[in-house]
């Protein structure tokens, strides 16, 4: 018996709906492929003619009228799963995913080129040593359209592709591979690349320059600013804003700003972005994804479920609630995933964890500033992720429980109806000075469906995660 926990919350419910300021797009030209639409809306493309691209985990769709059409054969769809999607500047796509990288030409509306991991592999006369071969972490596009990746088959070397040619860029020795580890093992794969042609990217505890040029890399792993320490233990991605300066993230408390003209570093701490929440410390604070509007506003999506919009204008933080899903009252949230993009109208695209694609329509004016911790905004549960994912048999979670609600903590797990199927409070291992723990899910003795994992303090007080054990 095979199980996968899919970070899916809205699974069979399809439809089209506007909230204020929102819109919302969820449903597919073929209800065949409804399921395929609404869940790990990891990238969103918008091409210069106003087209809209959205690649899920399960396949590449274009906007039709509203409606999410598919844009690759079924043949692809059974086996592969996306990663990311880039457009290059004729407006075509390259797609990295599980089975090597592709190239979409959206004119003709078909792949034109595909690659796997042998393309690009440290030593191409050695087989795959597991299914991991061909899988592309991530991967980046340069000036001259030139694509760089990084793979799990050249986890010491760069790959660039120009002209219908390969070429193997090492960053790492061996012996640096087990101290720095490769490009996005830290768990947030990124890779950019600068105007001057350089490579920036995140690996385990370092953020790294690359000059392919030189072969000079430089790298970063404690920054001390003033009083404050910062290491790269914990990144996010990485954007290069127009005016040349790298926005990411470090440890759990810090978004930092690097100008590479005049190496200079700005850091915002965690306090001073609002209403950032005490269970959302765990998690990095935009691990997600980075983008900029027209008037060169820096966008961010924090996990779990809202937005950060940094006016340069004024130079303070706003903050942007996604806004409830459809199942929102079964304690179902909507969770913002990889997916994000700005039009040329400033509307931003965001994809989420199941509930497709939300597109803000608002002006940043409508958008909340305040610093202020609200009162009760606070949730007293929540679960953060699941590892491995997908999985096989075995599932750990990492969730929050509040504290101070410990005797009334419960976790299990139940049909879609809200019926218990099995009680794993007991088999919680929960740190009760910080509320932060895990849970086995073993999928042994239940049937293939779709469940809820609940973690609850209080019957009125709970978060679920609908959870497919197949």
């Amino acid at each position: 018996m095979k199980s996968y926990i899919i970070f899916v919350f809205t699974f069979f419910t399809i439809s089209s709906s506007c909230f204020t300021q929102w819109l919302h797009y969820d449903k597919a030209k073929d209800p065949n492929d409804s399921n395929l639409v609404i869940g790990f809306a990891r990238s969103i493309v918008v091409l210069k003619n106003g087209d809209t691209f959205y690649a899920s985990g399960m396949g590449l769709f274009k906007l039709s009228n509203g409606l999410w059409e598919k844009c690759l054969p079924d043949s692809l769809h059974s086996f592969f799963s996306i990663t990311n999607i880039l457009k290059d500047s004729k407006d075509n796509i390259w797609i990295a995913c599980t089975e090597g990288v592709m190239y979409y030409d959206t004119k003709l509306k078909k792949v034109t080129q595909s690659f796997n991991g042998r393309a690009w592999a440290i030593d191409s006369t050695q087989p795959p040593v597991d299914l991991s071969y061909n899988s592309v972490k991530c991967i980046a596009i340069d000036s001259s359209d030139g694509l760089w990746l990084s793979g799990f088959s050249n986890a010491t070397d760069l790959a660039h592709f120009k002209d219908g040619i390969w070429t193997k860029h090492p960053i790492f020795t061996k012996e640096e591979f087990y101290n720095y580890w490769p490009i996005g093992e830290g768990g947030s794969a990124c890779l950019e690349v600068a105007k001057d042609g350089c490579l920036w990217y995140s690996s385990y505890t370092h953020l790294v320059r690359f000059d392919p040029k030189t072969n000079i890399r430089t790298g970063w792993d404690t920054l001390k600013i003033d009083n404050k320490i910062v290491t790269f233990i914990y990144q996010g991605r990485i954007h290069i804003a127009h005016d040349g300066k790298i926005w990411l993230n470090a440890q759990t408390d810090y978004i930092l700003t690097f100008s590479p003209k005049d190496s200079i570093w700005n850091v915002f701490d965690r306090k001073d972005i609002p209403n950032v929440r005490p269970q959302d410390a765990v998690n990095t604070i935009f691990a997600q994804s980075v983008t900029e509007d027209s008037k060169r506003n820096i966008w961010m999506t924090v996990a779990p479920d809202y937005l950060l919009k940094y006016d340069i204008t004024i130079k303070k933080w706003k903050r942007l609630q996604l806004p409830d899903g459809k199942n929102a009252n079964q304690g179902v949230k909507t969770f913002i995933l990889y997916g994000l993009a700005v039009d040329s109208k400033d509307r931003v695209w965001v994809g989420t964890l199941g509930e497709g694609v939300f597109v803000y329509t608002g002006d940043a004016t409508d958008i909340k500033e305040t610093n202020e911790i609200e009162g009760d905004i606070y949730a007293h549960t929540w679960i953060f992720s699941v590892v491995p994912n997908p999985v096989t048999k075995r599932s750990s979670v990492q969730l929050f429980a509040d504290p101070g609600l410990r005797s009334s903590f419960h976790v299990g797990l139940y049909s879609m109806q809200g019926i218990e199927v099995r009680d794993l409070t007991s088999v919680a291992q929960i740190d009760w000075t910080t509320g932060h723990g895990t849970v086995d899910l073993i999928s042994s003795n239940l049937s293939s469906g779709m469940y809820l994992f609940r973690v609850s303090n209080g019957a009125d007080n709970y978060v679920s995660l609908v959870t497919v054990i197949q």
